[in-house]
């Protein structure tokens, strides 16, 4: 049974327990201080229970006003809160709080605050006898007594911030991709707290935006330019929200471009005998579905002005009802139109002498179109290659033209009949992929005077290449050229390839697709290399990788004494000493080596390495002293040696007693 209410005890009696009030409260209870958002308190024997609050508040706008009345600065929001209905025992409670920021803990009974305004608590008590109950007590009415609290001021809380990309998409009236173009469209971007900015962006510079305060954005396009039109925005309602689970947003705007470089199209007509000395006359189609302002100029003069071409003006409707331009400029001149914002588009064109003497009536025309891929089939909207077309048709007619992307070809007037358009001279790099019609043959008849034909052509694949030169030296970097060693390179994928070094110590290995190979050398015998295990070397596009290679030599550096080599001639019949030759120039170091000749085998053996001055050769054998040095300072040509099957000469035994005395000597030293 919950305390406070009477009980049955051993002979009937009932314990009361004594009512909290506001004047007794503080012996009711006892309790310490809120240290990081927790307390320990003792609800007394005795005392009925009561309810209290653990309450953690913050303060958004950075501003704290505690009250000792226990009332809170009213801007306080609510963080977290723990309340409970206490009987006699000893409790220790906590509430969670932020990390940062201003944070207040309050430990009170009676009111709290909820969603922004004081609520009354809920008064929890347990059954019990009338006259016990403080359920009645007016001092409780909307009281909150604060018994302690605590105010900590923690770091300034860092507040999450979302960005906003912008993209721009732009079509062609055929609603074909523009990939690039500076065309600068504009919008206006409102968010919270009065957020409104204006910016430029386009499609080669995409709009982004950091930084944001989290909350709603709306973006709206303005100023269109006026050769362009909205197609869809997404979101189509230009709104995204930003918040701390979706801290980036993208908004993409498309639009439709309603001029284009194909938007006009001018051609020189034939002008009336009675013109013909003072004008030019020229013909102008619409097909950009509205009226386009455009300015004309005659090159080379001063005249010049403007007009707007009506929609109504069209291709399919330049005969009945054509659109014309007469100039004060006799022929030759030479026109420009231009439209579009600033003067974007333009077309070019040169009059013709032609008199109109009589109308030409059943006249054709044919507008052949040129459409580039990559080698991947993506298309290439502007390419100013030009390329050629042989176009045969009745009576004899045979003309050549070059167009290119950016100017489709348009032949007007064309007698009617039968028609063949071939591409001839194709230029480097591309290749023939389709026409259509397949066989580039149209017939222009009554029913039929307007033709197209397209042709498209594909860029080429072009492998890239790079090369690997291989510099070969002796020594060191700046050591002589070795000429004749075999390099390899391997790719990843492929086959080895090999080359040997010429007389500059150089072998370059050209036209090798990009990626990774292995560089191995086949080193000369009795050198090392530089030219690590493994070597790989990373080659990239038209550029050269340069290894420079040393290979040194090996030198013998035995220095055991024991390793002496006597050789004992045959036949010890000393020879008559050759004449002495000429005292060779001073070297520096020499090798002092040991010779054992066998038939057909020349060894050598580097002993050791000493300085030696050089002195005239000794053409006599004496007897060895201690004191005395015998230089060996003559080569051997191989040519003297015996081969096999020959009996050794006499200079060989007189060669090897000499050796053998050198070896001794150095024995004894």
């Amino acid at each position: 049974m919950p305390l406070g209410a009477p009980s049955l005890e051993d002979e009937g009696e009932f314990e009361i327990c004594i009512p909290i009030t506001l004047s007794n409260i503080k012996d009711a209870i006892t309790f310490g201080n809120v240290v990081d958002g927790e307390v320990t308190f003792t609800v007394n024997e005795g005392y009925c229970g009561i309810g209290l609050h653990l309450s953690s508040y913050i303060y958004p706008d950075g501003f704290y006003d505690p009250r000792w009345n226990g009332k809170p600065y009213e801007k306080q929001e609510l963080y977290d809160d723990l309340y409970d209905f206490y009987t006699p025992g000893t409790y220790t409670i906590s509430v969670d709080y932020p990390d940062c920021g201003l944070v207040q803990i309050d430990f009170y009974t009676g009111l709290h605050l909820g969603d922004g305004e004081w609520e009354e608590a809920t008064v929890i008590t347990p059954p019990h006898h009338s006259h016990s109950s403080n359920n009645n007590d007016p001092s409780w009415n909307n009281t909150r007594k604060l018994l302690k609290w605590e105010l900590m001021i923690g770091e300034e809380c860092e507040i999450p911030t979302g960005s906003l990309t912008i993209m721009k998409e732009l079509y062609n009236s055929d609603e074909s991709l523009i990939e690039e173009d500076d065309t600068e469209f504009t919008v206006e971007v409102e968010g919270p707290n009065g957020y409104e900015e204006t910016y430029t962006f386009s499609v080669d510079s995409p709009l982004m935006l950091d930084e944001l305060e989290l909350g709603e954005y709306t973006i709206t396009e303005i100023n269109v330019p006026s050769y362009y039109q909205l197609m869809s925005m997404d979101p189509s309602d230009g709104k995204v929200v930003l918040d701390e689970e979706n801290l980036e947003a993208t908004v993409t705007i498309s639009n439709k471009q309603l001029l284009s470089r194909n938007s006009l199209n001018l051609t020189a007509m034939c002008i009336d005998e009675d013109l013909a000395a003072t004008s030019t006359k020229w013909r102008i189609w619409n097909e950009s579905g509205e009226d386009v302002d455009y300015t004309y100029e005659v090159v080379g003069t001063n005249i010049s002005g403007s007009g707007t071409i009506p929609a109504e003006h069209t291709k399919e409707a330049r005969f009945d009802n054509p659109y014309y331009l007469v100039l004060e400029a006799p022929h030759p001149s030479t026109v420009i139109i231009r439209w579009g914002e600033e003067g974007k588009f333009s077309n070019t064109k040169a009059s013709t002498p032609d008199i109109c003497e009589v109308p030409v009536e059943d006249t054709g025309s044919i507008t052949i179109n040129k459409e580039l891929m990559n080698f991947d089939e993506t298309p290439i909207l502007e390419d100013d290659t030009e390329f050629t077309v042989e176009v045969e048709g009745p009576n004899g007619y045979e003309e050549t033209f070059t167009f290119s992307v950016d100017s489709q070809l348009v032949l007007d007037e064309l007698e009617l009949g039968e028609y063949t358009i071939t591409e001839i001279n194709l230029p480097e790099g591309y290749r023939f992929e389709y026409m259509d019609p397949s066989d580039g043959v149209i017939n222009l008849t009554e029913e039929n005077l307007e033709a197209e034909v397209t042709i498209t052509n594909m860029v080429e694949f072009q492998e890239q290449t790079g090369s690997i030169r291989i510099v070969k030296r002796i020594g060191s970097s700046n050591g002589s050229f070795q000429a004749g060693v075999t390099f390899t390179v391997t790719p990843i994928e492929g086959s080895p390839i090999s080359g040997t070094t010429d007389s500059e110590g150089e072998m370059l290995f050209e036209n090798l697709p990009i990626g990774e190979y292995l560089v191995e050398e086949v080193v000369p015998a009795g050198y090392t290399t530089n030219l690590a295990a493994n070597y790989t070397v990373n080659v990239v596009a038209n550029e050269t990788v340069v290894i420079n290679v040393i290979n040194t030599p090996i030198e013998d550096d035995d220095d055991n004494d024991d390793d002496v080599i006597v050789v004992i001639p045959d036949d010890p019949t000393p020879q008559a000493p050759p004449e002495p030759p000429e005292p060779p120039e001073p070297q520096g170091p020499i090798s002092t080596t040991i010779i054992s000749i066998t038939p057909s085998v020349v060894e050598v053996e580097v002993i050791e390495e000493e300085e030696v001055p050089l002195t005239p050769i000794v053409t006599t054998i004496e007897e060895v002293e201690e004191e005395e040095d015998i230089i060996l300072d003559q080569e051997v040509p191989l040519s003297s040696l015996p081969q096999t099957g020959e009996g050794s000469s006499l200079l060989l035994y007189g060669l090897g007693v000499m050796v053998s005395t050198l070896g001794l000597k150095l024995r004894k030293k």
